[in-house]
């Protein structure tokens, strides 16, 4: 028996090996200060979109001119965005400013 607590859902240890509270929705938590990477696009982007269709939170989007934005508010600082740019026009820029 699953009973709600604020956004998770806290279910009994059972089948399913679950033992505590379940976020809901990855994607509607506010990251905060606890993102170690933040994705940094350059102005060689071609805007492609690529990055767009693999983030898992689809916290990219298109703005003014067309130009790519990433929401950071709610990125988590996973790097999919970097891995999958064909021109490597994103960085992964740690908190100390140093790239990854």
């Amino acid at each position: 028996m699953s009973k709600q607590q604020g956004n998770a859902t806290v279910r009994p240890a059972g089948r399913d090996g679950l033992l505590g509270p379940v976020a809901t929705c990855v994607a509607d938590t506010d990251t905060g200060a606890w993102r170690d990477l933040t994705p940094v696009l350059t102005g060689e982007c071609t805007r492609c979109g690529i990055c767009r269709q693999h983030c898992p939170l689809a916290v990219i989007r298109v703005g003014q001119a067309r130009l790519f934005t990433v929401d950071l508010r709610f990125c988590k600082g996973c790097g999919i965005c970097a891995q999958v740019c064909p021109r490597r026009c994103i960085s992964m820029l740690a908190s100390s400013g140093r790239e990854d």
